[in-house]
């Protein structure tokens, strides 16, 4: 039996020399080459995934900062795009201020029944009170002591007086009609232009560019009569006709309150 021990130790000394050496230096130096390989991949992995992580944080913390801002702080996306409907739904509030003479009532407001108003008479400067006169589709201011006579037909006739004691004149010295749906002003000129004709005027002064009030204005003479001035004011499809006959005596106070007249007009 030992025989047979020394011979399987004997053979198995043979195998062992008959082995190849794996401990040479070369494979020993290629071992680590391998397992350096294997690290830096499985450390490469691990510092992407890592990137990963802190790059998805820092973008839930953006996120947060910009939906729940504390205040003061800056505004974000959805702050600035409702500031920007806003100003689309916002009315412009600075368009189209009407800076002439005559003016378009604000109908949210009513004017008081008189008021102090002051004017130059022959280039003095007074102070009277002023009553409203309002009519259909338009206001304005006139002498307290005016009598006023309104009729069916849309005309206003003015008897003039200065002073409460001042019995007002027996004709009116100012009569304003109202035309609404009139017809074109040329058209609204030519008709008074012809009335007067008839009544025996002839036409002294015509103008329709450049006037200080309304939009046309012709004087009319009558040798037996007194002059007559003709205004006429138009909005849109309506237009008012200012006639204006008094005493030459009267004139010069008549046309001072006259600028009152138009300087306080409003349209309706």
């Amino acid at each position: 039996m030992s025989n047979s021990f020394e011979e399987q130790m004997e053979r198995l000394k043979q195998e062992y020399e008959r082995m190849p050496d794996n401990t040479e230096p070369h494979r020993i130096w290629n071992h680590i080459n391998q397992s350096k390989r294997k690290t830096k991949k499985r450390y490469s992995w691990m510092g992407v995934a890592a990137g990963t992580v802190i790059a998805a944080s820092i973008a839930g913390v953006l996120l947060v900062s910009q939906t729940a801002l504390p205040p003061g702080g800056e505004r974000g996306v959805g702050d600035v795009a409702e500031d920007e409907r806003e100003r689309e739904e916002r009315p412009d509030l600075e368009e189209g201020e009407d800076n002439g003479p005559v003016k378009e009532a604000d109908s949210s407001m009513e004017r008081p029944s008189e008021k102090e108003i002051l004017y130059l008479n022959e280039g003095t400067e007074e102070t009277d009170t002023f009553k409203l006169l309002d009519g259909s589709y338009f206001s304005t201011y006139i002498p307290e002591h005016f009598q006023v006579e309104t009729r069916e037909d849309n005309v206003i006739q003015l008897h003039a007086a200065f002073s409460k004691d001042q019995t007002p004149t027996q004709t009116p010295v100012w009569t304003i009609t109202e035309y609404p749906d009139a017809a074109p002003l040329e058209t609204m000129a030519a008709n008074v232009e012809e009335n007067y004709r008839e009544k025996g005027y002839e036409q002294a002064s015509q103008q329709g560019q450049n006037l200080e009030y309304g939009d046309y204005a012709a004087t009319y003479r009558q040798a037996e009569r007194r002059p007559v001035t003709v205004v006429l004011l138009k909005q849109e499809d309506t237009i008012v006709k200012w006639e204006q006959s008094y005493p030459v005596e009267m004139g010069d106070g008549l046309n001072a309150r006259g600028t009152v007249l138009m300087d306080e007009w409003e349209w309706k």
